[in-house]
């Protein structure tokens, strides 16, 4: 009997069933690091945890430190945010002495993952950038340092102190000036962007909804990354009604709140990077603040955070504000069918 070709469409479900069912079974994949890294003290609200054992939960789960070194940005992207809540009128930074407790408090269990300047500013605005870079670095020789700019500010003198300082990998948002979507016009941009630094992108990835590059660097990996948003992009906490899909509940865990930290300019931790300690509504979810008697392993270990890890660790339905997050989500039911067998047995077997 003779088989008919399979479409584009069946190859494509086919090779996202393997990639994600890889991701679950094999060492390195996302989720399969995120059933592993699963732990009694992940959970823990009723029996504070010793210092000692909240220094070995950050250690052994946070992948990366996101910090918003101030709050200031020159965009308004209408798929961000900032098109609604203020981030021109005022230059509020986290400065160095607030920074600096941050980084001394990592480098006391030998923190060796990323830490990444970014969020809802543009980080290459700050006056400061090149300090905060050199300073992270001094105290995490090891870490993995980036910066998430849309390269507006980017010139070969900034990169050049960005490298010395020790930078290791510069991620390019390459937004229009009008920001409609359009392979053309984010050439232009990139093009643009790469004119100043002097360094030709090389095309890495091309589809309808997506341009990615790499710039080729001796001493640091830089990328740039265009990308439909107005389509593509995710909803921040709710708080961009055109990017809601209103027939969409998440079901998937979230793997965020147990191998991030984020950290706003004005010190908030937040329990991930899609809620803002700057938006009203986002209020009530702030894990804590930086400055007084608890530091980031503290507030990253608090009863608080382990109440959001606890609501998002399973499959199942959430609730708001995550209910309509499609951040790292699966695309195929077979894979969260056997996410859920591994998963909610794991917590179970927590006691959870």
């Amino acid at each position: 009997m003779r088989r008919l070709p399979l479409t584009a469409r069946q190859r494509e479900a086919i090779l996202t069933n393997v990639y994600e069912m890889r991701s679950l079974y094999e060492e390195g994949g996302m989720w399969f690091g995120f059933v592993s890294c699963l732990s009694p003290g992940h959970f823990a609200k009723d029996a504070p945890l010793s210092r000692s054992a909240r220094e070995a939960l950050f250690k052994a789960s946070v992948r990366m430190v996101e910090i918003e070194p101030h709050s200031y940005c020159n965009r308004v992207c209408p798929f961000c945010p900032n098109a609604m809540f203020d981030r021109h009128s005022e230059k509020l930074a986290l400065d160095l002495r607030q920074l600096e407790p941050i980084l001394s408090s990592l480098a006391g269990i030998g923190y060796r993952q990323g830490v990444r300047f970014a969020l809802y500013s543009e980080p290459l605005s700050d006056p400061q950038i090149v300090e905060k870079v050199a300073l992270t670095r001094k105290w995490l020789p090891s870490a993995t340092i980036d910066i998430v700019s849309n390269g507006d500010y980017l010139t070969a003198s900034l990169l050049e102190a960005l490298t010395v300082a020790g930078l290791n990998f510069l991620r390019l948002s390459i937004y229009t000036s009008d920001y409609t979507w359009s392979h053309t016009k984010a050439e232009a941009q990139v093009e643009k962007i790469s004119r100043k630094i002097g360094i030709a992108p090389v095309l890495r990835t091309r589809t309808d909804d997506l341009l990615a590059w790499d710039l080729p660097h001796p001493r640091l990996r830089i990328d740039a990354h265009a990308k439909n948003l107005g389509q593509t992009g995710f909803d921040r906490g709710a708080t961009l009604e055109g990017l809601i899909d209103p027939s969409f509940t998440r079901m998937d865990p979230c793997p965020f709140v147990f191998d991030h930290v984020t950290i706003y300019h004005d010190g908030v931790v937040m329990p991930c990077c899609n809620l803002r300690s700057d938006v009203p509504a986002h209020d009530s979810f702030a894990v804590g603040r930086l400055g007084g008697d608890d530091d980031v392993i503290d507030l990253y270990a608090s009863p608080a955070f382990a109440g959001w890890r606890e609501s998002l660790a399973r499959v199942g339905d959430k609730t708001a504000p995550c209910a309509t997050c499609k951040q790292n989500v699966l695309k195929t039911g077979l894979t969260r069918f056997f996410l859920a067998r591994r998963v909610n047995s794991r917590v179970r077997g927590l006691g959870k």
